[in-house]
């Protein structure tokens, strides 16, 4: 299996799992660390498919939050998309510990946007990876 199909079957296993958690929870905040925690490292595997595409793989966040933070791997793609990524990366990050060290709990409207702003971060990883591959 390639790095890229890896990351892709985590990808799913890991919105396999908010589904299921959040069709079968009885409140509606049940679980919404965890959850947290889920977002953010869908997030984090989205990244190594985009990073995959261009024969990388880090080895930590910092690692990939160096591809985020300077785009060296994809010289082509509009900063832009890659200032927004790298702006839901960190905002979903920092949600991640927020739930997982300091035991807060987000909203569901909280997660919510979350969701969301993974969704979005999933779009802008495959237009930039579609961006480079034209200029290539």
């Amino acid at each position: 299996m390639s790095e890229k199909q890896v990351h892709e079957k985590v990808v799913e296993r890991n919105e396999n799992f908010y589904k299921f958690v959040t069709e079968k929870r009885t409140s509606p905040d049940d679980f919404n660390d965890w959850l947290s925690v889920v977002i953010f490292y869908t997030v984090v595997h989205h990244c190594e498919i985009a990073l995959s595409e261009s024969g990388v793989h880090s080895s930590s966040h910092e690692d990939r939050e160096t591809w985020l933070d300077t785009n060296i791997y994809f010289p082509y793609a509009k900063l832009q998309k890659t200032k927004e990524m790298s702006k839901i990366y960190f905002k979903l990050k920092s949600h991640c510990n927020r739930a997982r060290y300091k035991g807060i709990v987000p909203s569901s409207v909280e997660l919510e946007e979350d969701y969301s702003e993974m969704e979005r971060f999933k779009k802008i990883s495959s237009e930039i990876f579609a961006l480079t591959i034209l200029k290539e």
